[in-house]
């Protein structure tokens, strides 16, 4: 039972694990503006999880920190939870700026760290049986239970990423004026 659970806190891990791209426009906002106000997000938010910046270029208005997101999940009546290692860059030119995600790789609670790679072929039924053989365990519960499972995670995950892109977003936009002394 323990190595099944062990797996399943891989299984979810795959679905997401991958690189989201976009090009977001702030219309009226200058490159200059949007750099200084993400380099403050990069600082104050906690919705990143824990981030260090490792680019900072201001003559190319980009900024690369790297991350790691705890995402907890139940399984089965207990709660779960995996470590995700992510890079954030964000460029910024007037009016829109462009970010890129990528994870990088994924930890379980019990520092058992694997790559996307290896992670992807276990999103499938037979990648699934053949990753249990392979380590000699028999699956325990239906595969509907598995699937499901496997989504729930995927959903939290991508709705955890997502958040980070929105409020990310929403300092942007914002309008915040400095307090006169």
């Amino acid at each position: 039972m323990k190595k099944l659970l062990y797996f399943l806190i891989f299984i979810p891990v795959i679905a997401f694990a991958q690189q989201k791209e976009e090009v977001v426009n702030l219309s009226g906002k200058s490159a200059e503006v949007m750099y200084a106000k993400a380099k403050e997000w990069f600082a104050l938010s906690a919705n990143p999880g824990n981030v260090t910046i490792q680019v900072d270029n201001p003559a190319e208005q980009r900024i690369i920190g790297k991350g790691v997101k705890n995402i907890v999940y139940p399984v089965q009546k207990s709660e779960s939870f995996i470590d995700v290692y992510y890079a954030l860059s964000i460029q910024f030119k007037n009016g829109r700026y462009k970010y890129l995600l990528d994870v990088n790789s994924i930890k379980n609670e019990y520092g058992d760290e694997m790559s996307y790679e290896d992670f992807k072929s276990l999103t499938t039924k037979e990648g699934w049986k053949a990753y249990c053989q392979k380590i000699g365990i028999k699956p325990q519960f239906r595969s509907k239970a598995e699937v499901a499972t496997i989504i729930s995670v995927y959903s939290l995950m991508n709705k955890n990423f997502d958040y980070i892109i929105a409020d990310l977003t929403s300092y942007l936009k914002s309008d915040q004026k400095e307090i006169s002394w």
